[in-house]
């Protein structure tokens, strides 16, 4: 027998031999697969197969959507950019409604058992007296903090009245922020922590008047969001 010209060691059966099909079939599997990616539902169906991984072992967990390399003594993550990011590409009014309702442009689709940092711009304008509320819908499971960071819904007039106030779930309800006038416009830029449970899904910013009117509170072009993930 020889081995392959690649240096991978790979056994490769030579005309002189005599015929073996079923080991030459298994030699070749048995030396290639293991230098590819190989892929498993789980970290748990990983370890149940590669009872003795070795050092340089690369494998793909689909429940997680990460790549992972085998160091000699664990299994440690090779990353890349896992960045999610939307942005508005046209104006969104909403008018005589109080209920949040998902955004056009303001979505993604997250990773199961995921952590992620959650950054934005919010671009908008509405009366003072019907302001703009906003929160998240996420999948099953999804916990989290974050602020809005903009004006509180109190504020009367272009000075500013900071919004302290954060919640600690980031899908069990939306938070007010100040509105000047139409026409007038203002920013928010929200903050916090997503972490996903056993449930991939839809991530998205939901939004409406805080009291309803019939002139309208507008999301404007260019906002946007960024997931990081951790």
């Amino acid at each position: 027998m020889a081995t392959d010209s690649f240096g991978q060691s790979v056994t490769l059966y030579q005309n002189s031999e005599a015929p073996n099909l079923e080991a030459m079939i298994k030699n070749l599997a048995d030396g290639t697969i293991p230098r590819g990616v190989m892929r498993f539902a789980s970290s748990s169906a990983r370890a149940a197969t590669l009872t003795s991984p070795v050092e340089g072992m690369v494998t793909w967990l689909q429940d997680v959507n990460r790549l992972y390399v085998y160091d000699g003594s664990a299994w440690q993550e090779i990353p890349y950019d896992s960045r999610l990011f939307a942005y508005k590409t046209g104006n969104t009014s909403r008018a005589s409604t109080t209920t949040a309702t998902a955004d056009p442009h303001l979505t993604f689709t997250v990773a199961a058992n995921t952590t992620y940092t959650l950054s934005g711009f919010l671009v908008y304008d509405g009366i003072d007296t019907a302001d703009l509320k906003f929160g998240f819908t996420a999948p099953a499971g999804t916990t989290g903090s974050w602020w809005p960071g903009a004006a509180d819904s109190s504020m009367n007039a272009l000075a500013y009245a900071p919004r302290w106030g954060a919640l600690t779930d980031v899908t069990t309800a939306t938070m007010a922020v100040g509105a000047q006038g139409a026409g007038t416009i203002l920013a928010a830029a929200p903050k916090g922590l997503v972490i996903t449970s056993g449930t991939p899904g839809t991530f998205c910013l939901v939004w409406a008047q805080n009291t309803s009117s019939g002139t309208a509170t507008i999301l404007r072009t260019h906002s946007w969001l960024r997931l990081d993930r951790m």
